[in-house]
């Protein structure tokens, strides 16, 4: 049902001290404080509120206990201190690499599985 890299937009039931708590039919989602931000999180309940929605990707899924372990700030680049990951080094093509890879992530995006 749930896949690893799966994007999920679903509601916030419940903050505590170090997560967020997401329902998705029987599983539990869970976003622990450092998947919030890269960044000092002092007070959760100051980033979200109970009945919010938001997006989350899976990054770990326990079937047996129904649980799915995601991040809120892998699809945040601004929570992230370092959010790119690939460095385009300049070539004679000029911007062509920059446009290829582009396309290469917008293409990655598209097939996701994206729930609503």
């Amino acid at each position: 049902m749930f896949k690893k890299d799966q994007v999920l937009f679903g509601k916030v039931e419940q903050i505590n001290f170090k997560n967020i708590i997401l329902l998705f039919d029987e599983y539990k989602a869970i976003v622990f404080i450092n998947e919030l931000s890269d960044y000092f999180v002092q007070n959760i309940s100051h980033l979200f509120k109970i009945g919010e929605k938001i997006f989350v990707q899976i990054y770990k899924i326990e079937e047996e206990e129904k649980v799915l372990y995601c991040s809120y700030k892998a699809l945040m680049p601004n929570l992230l201190k370092e959010p790119f990951d690939h460095v385009i080094e300049e070539t004679k093509n000029g911007f062509q690499n920059l446009l290829n890879k582009t396309n290469k992530e917008i293409k990655k995006w598209k097939k996701s599985n994206l729930i609503y």
